[in-house]
């Protein structure tokens, strides 16, 4: 018999995954009633174009894939009648999407405004999922929206969605977005049991791996709780060397990697990593941040009677005196061009 302590967290989960991932407002009257839900080709259907393996085009109105079902349900626009196709035979599938209007999303997911993509994605967005182990064009939306989830705080929803896509699919693009993401959640929850053997179980990303500064960032993370701020640098010191273009990852970077030498009472390089912030991230709480640590560097540098410098200068006598007073910005610009290069080979070998 199953214990109460086992059945809660299951139960919780169906009550709040449909509530989290649709909204109130985008639950059925079946759910909203207590009545059981329908099958998944019951609850939705989508206009779809499939290009077949034979080179074949259908036009067709698809229907939503039970979990670890190999074929799809649909019906085909030139003539009548419900017929199955089996995934292993399609090549790619592009839904109409005239529910979202995917070029604002994408839009307002790259200018960070995270709560707008939700808004414009909850109870759409998650009947897609059926189809994430193939390739279409909802593919990288669903990875928009298990980030934007991310981004914005919703780390228990994060990882729910993140469920939701391992059951229809073992591998890929998304289930990869999933599985980084739901990781980064479990961190930020607190729940750090087990997480150095599921980082261990991510690949070591490449230069070129889109997740590779946020399995940096997760692994800087982990150190950090521990306090190992040894550890936690050099993953930090990698997103801002090798991804200095990602504002998600590269503000916090900074910021820590600023924390970090402030700590060391390396003060003339802590308040040009801070100036560095205002200018890369200008908008973000992470150069709030560095404003407020700034003044704390001042008070620390009079007390020590050392000069600090703005972003760019450095001071001779601590050129000689200590490495890690070198001009920052000198040192970040050999670190990028070592970083091209490594890039330039890369590819050379591909």
């Amino acid at each position: 018999m199953k214990t109460p302590q086992k059945i809660y967290p299951r139960l919780l989960a169906r009550v709040l995954l449909p509530v989290l991932l649709l909204g109130p407002g985008g639950m059925s009257p079946a759910q909203q009633s207590g009545r059981r839900q329908g099958r998944p080709t019951d609850q939705a259907q989508f206009e779809a174009r499939l290009l077949l393996e034979t080179g074949e085009i259908l036009e067709v109105t698809i229907r939503p894939r039970a979990a670890g079902t190999s074929n799809i349900q649909m019906e085909r626009k030139d003539r009548e009648g419900i017929f199955t196709q089996p995934v292993n035979q399609i090549q790619r599938l592009h839904f109409t999407l005239s529910d979202m209007d995917a070029d604002a999303i994408t839009q307002n997911y790259y200018s960070g405004n995270f709560e707008e993509v939700l808004d414009a994605m909850r109870g759409r967005i998650n009947p897609y999922f059926a189809f994430t182990d193939l390739e279409a064009n909802t593919n990288e939306l669903v990875e928009i929206f298990i980030r934007s989830l991310y981004h914005a705080g919703h780390h228990a929803v994060v990882r729910a969605a993140a469920g939701e896509v391992a059951r229809h699919t073992r591998q890929g693009p998304v289930r990869k977005t999933a599985d980084v993401f739901a990781t980064l959640s479990t961190i930020k929850l607190g729940e750090l049991e087990g997480i150095e053997e599921r980082l261990e179980a991510l690949p070591e990303p490449s230069l070129l791996d889109p997740h590779a500064p946020a399995i940096w960032y997760a692994r800087a993370q982990v150190a950090l709780a521990e306090d190992d701020w040894e550890t936690a640098y050099v993953p930090l010191a990698r997103i801002i060397t090798e991804a200095p273009m990602e504002p998600a990852w590269v503000g916090e970077a900074l910021y820590l990697t600023a924390q970090y030498h402030h700590s060391r009472t390396n003060l003339v390089v802590a308040n040009q990593i801070c100036q560095e912030i205002m200018i890369v991230v200008p908008d973000s709480t992470w150069a709030t941040q560095a404003e407020a640590r700034m003044i704390n560097l001042k008070e620390d540098a009079e007390a020590l009677e050392i000069t600090l410098t703005e972003f760019g200068e450095f001071r001779e006598d601590e050129r000689q005196v200590d490495d890690a007073a070198i001009d920052y910005r000198e040192r970040q610009r050999k670190l990028r061009e070592e970083a091209a290069r490594q890039r330039l080979e890369e590819l050379d070998l591909n």
